[in-house]
């Protein structure tokens, strides 16, 4: 494969946005790494997402326009989270790129409309993990239970999720008392699945959405 370099990955985002327009890109990506992730916020009126191969790796190419990216600060969103803070600044002011991550707060907690949503996909799927008849559809549904219960940790301890490769190290420096119960269900030990769904479901207070249809789609 062909050595990645800051200034090929600029390159590349520069043929989708013209370099006067970019305010900043941040990148991921290593020596003998199969993808590259490549985040951009540019003076632009869309965002765009681009994944393509390319001398075999694949590149995720993510073009924010600045009132998105405020959106998304304002949804809690994570993902642009670890893109701000934990992929390097390959171009652009730093003063600038750090303002714009200063748009997250230092803790991590879900607007209260996702929080519910989080709760009741628990509740959904914990019904369905109780009334499974066989140990293998059981493990099916615990197996996204267990997802749904880590980012509701997360939640709860104001840790912003890294990637799901990095939880178990995440769940452990937590070192709570779910944290470790966590931990056990993973590992397939002899854990209290009901107590954990009791504890995570407890503050449900209900769900109500609108939903509004327009000519444009909705990028998040």
């Amino acid at each position: 494969m062909k050595k990645v370099t800051d200034a090929k990955i600029v390159d590349l985002v520069v043929d989708m946005v013209p370099k006067t327009k970019i305010i900043f890109i941040t990148a991921q990506y290593g020596k003998s790494t199969s993808d590259v992730d490549i985040y951009c916020v540019a003076d632009v009126r869309k965002s765009y997402v681009h994944i393509f191969l390319k001398n075999d790796r694949l590149y995720e190419i993510f073009i924010d326009s600045i009132k998105n990216l405020k959106k998304k600060a304002k949804n809690k969103d994570e993902i642009t989270f670890s893109f701000l803070h934990r992929m390097r600044l390959v171009y652009g002011d730093k003063t600038v790129h750090n303002n714009f991550k200063n748009l997250f707060p230092t803790r991590y907690s879900m607007p209260e409309y996702r929080l519910q949503k989080l709760i009741y996909r628990i509740k959904v799927i914990s019904s369905k993990y109780t009334s499974s008849k066989n140990d293998l559809l059981r493990n099916f549904f615990l197996g996204q239970l267990i997802q749904y219960f880590i980012m509701l940790e997360f939640h709860l301890n104001g840790i912003w999720p890294a990637s799901p490769k990095k939880w178990l190290e995440q769940l452990s420096q937590m070192n709570t008392a779910t944290s470790k119960q966590l931990i056990s269900l993973i590992a397939n030990k002899n854990t209290n699945v009901g107590s954990l769904i009791l504890e995570y479901t407890k503050n449900f207070k209900g769900l109500d959405l609108e939903y509004f249809t327009t000519n444009q789609t909705l990028i998040v």
